[in-house]
C-alpha cells in the first residue's frame, strides 16, 4: 500500500511508484532539530550527491508486489541446492576418478575388490537410506552430499576403469613403462590426462 499526504491507495506494485521510469530523481532529507537548551547550536553541512540505482527499472527479473527484487531472491535462495550440487560433484568426480584409475592401471585382486565393492552399492536402495538417515539425525545438508557421494561415484569409477584398461595397453604407456617410468608417474602424466574431458 501507498500513502502520501492527499490519498491512501492500493497498489500491486510499489516499484510503479518509486523509480518507475529512467531519469533523475530529486530526493529530499528534511532534518527537524529540538534544542534541549537555549543556548545548543547544531551545524549541518550538506553537499549536493548523486547516487546511481544498478540494474534495470523493475530489476533483472522484476520485482514482487513490495518492491522487492526477485534475482536477488533466487540467488539467495539458491544457495544450499548450488552448494550441495557443487560438493557432491566435486567429491564424486574426485572418488570415481581415484578408484577408477587404481581398479583398471593395477587390475588382479585390487581391480576385483574395487569393482565388487562398486557392485554392492549399486544394489543398495539409496533413497530408503537418505530417508532413515534423515530420520536417524534430522535434517542436515551434511548427510545429504554424503549419501549423494556415497552412491554417486560408482558409475564414473566403472567407467574410468574401462578407459584406463584400454589406455594402460598402448604403446606410449609400453614405452613409458620400458624406459623406466615410476607408477606414480605414468598414471599421473599419461594415463589420468586421457581419461580427463
Amino acid at each position: 500500500m501507498y500513502v502520501d499526504r492527499l490519498r491512501y491507495e492500493e497498489v500491486q506494485n510499489l516499484a510503479e511508484i518509486a523509480l518507475s521510469e529512467k531519469e533523475e530523481y530529486e530526493f529530499r532529507l528534511h532534518i527537524r532539530l529540538e534544542p534541549k537548551s537555549e543556548s545548543a547550536t547544531c551545524e549541518i553541512d550538506l553537499m549536493r550527491g548523486n547516487f546511481q540505482v544498478l540494474g534495470t527499472v523493475f530489476g533483472i527479473l522484476g520485482v514482487d508486489k513490495f518492491g522487492a527484487d526477485i534475482f536477488s531472491q533466487m540467488v539467495y535462495g539458491s544457495r544450499i541446492s548450488l552448494s550441495i550440487g557443487l560438493l557432491a560433484a566435486v567429491l564424486v568426480t574426485t572418488i570415481g576418478i581415484i578408484v577408477g584409475v587404481t581398479a583398471g592401471y593395477f587390475g588382479g585382486v585390487v581391480d576385483e575388490f574395487l569393482m565388487r565393492l562398486v557392485d554392492v552399492l549399486l544394489s543398495l536402495p539409496w533413497l530408503p537410506l537418505l530417508i532413515a538417515l534423515v530420520a536417524l539425525f534430522g535434517k542436515n545438508v551434511f548427510y545429504i552430499v554424503l549419501l549423494i557421494v556415497l552412491f554417486g561415484w560408482t558409475g564414473l569409477a566403472r567407467t574410468i576403469r574401462s578407459q584406463v584398461l584400454s589406455l594402460r595397453e598402448m604403446a606410449f604407456i609400453e614405452a613409458a613403462r620400458a624406459s623406466g617410468a615410476s607408477r606414480p608417474y605414468i598414471i599421473f602424466r599419461h594415463i589420468v590426462p586421457n581419461i580427463l574431458p
